[in-house]
């Protein structure tokens, strides 16, 4: 590869959101891992950051396009930007990386990243192994990030979580708190620990087959559904995905 390409690559992988710009919050963390976190990195990089902005005509905190990063890197020499690349776009490091995810997943994915992963159908997932495809297509779940990210599954944790906090001795003409626009009517005005006890029916929108597919995997009631590993675990591989290099 080229220089340029190679430079072209790095603005990709450290625009961590996509936007076409980088800022001095996607650069700082390459810095600060470079140089095991010392205490004096964040503000010297902030401040040379802060003045090759003006040198450019540029706001200091603003964000760098594509040609202003190379310039940015242009003091480096190709063996430096070649280290970057590396270790950035290829995740080089020596010795290789352990992480593994074997006892999770089924055996013929078991060296896959959590990028690929994410992508695969649910079955990849150890106990998900029987599902048909397409048999939980009703409930919008077809892949691994689509498990993770299930919202009836992320709300059902959310009121598991805050419902251990819940006062249920608090004058509830006291309490504006609701999430009437997640639950059906008949229900709306509950605790959140009552709610826990609930089938998982009672969320608003919840897909006539809901019901039905949450009972094959062993779901009846939003508590079941919160502590259901799989979606905890599709849950932990798309957050962690987005770190992976």
């Amino acid at each position: 590869m080229t220089r340029d390409d190679m430079l072209d690559a790095l603005f990709n992988a450290w625009d961590r959101d996509g936007d076409k710009t980088i800022s001095i919050e996607e650069i700082l963390p390459h810095y600060m891992k470079s140089c095991n976190h010392q205490d004096d990195t964040e503000p010297k990089v902030r401040r040379a950051f802060g003045n090759f902005m003006k040198k450019n005509g540029q706001e200091p905190t603003g964000s760098i396009s594509p040609a202003l990063f190379r310039k940015w890197l242009e003091p480096l020499s190709d063996d430096g930007i070649v280290s970057h690349y590396l270790r950035h776009c290829k995740g080089v490091v020596e010795g290789g990386y352990k992480m593994n995810l074997s006892g999770l997943v089924t055996e013929e994915n078991a060296t896959k990243s959590l990028r690929e992963l994410v992508e695969l159908p649910i079955s990849a997932i150890r106990g998900l192994h029987e599902v048909e495809p397409g048999e939980m297509d009703a409930i919008s779940i077809r892949t691994v990030k689509d498990l993770g990210t299930w919202r009836f599954f992320l709300m059902a944790r959310a009121i598991c979580t805050l419902a251990q906090k819940e006062n249920a001795d608090l004058d509830a003409n006291l309490c504006p708190m609701n999430i009437k626009k997640a639950l059906d009517v008949d229900v709306e005005g509950k605790s959140l620990k009552q709610l826990k006890e609930l089938p998982v029916t009672c969320f608003n929108y919840m897909p006539d087959k809901g019901q039905e597919l949450m009972k094959q995997i062993g779901v009846t009631t939003i508590s079941e559904l919160a502590d259901m590993k799989s979606f905890a675990w599709a849950n932990a591989m798309v957050e962690l995905a987005e770190y992976e290099a």
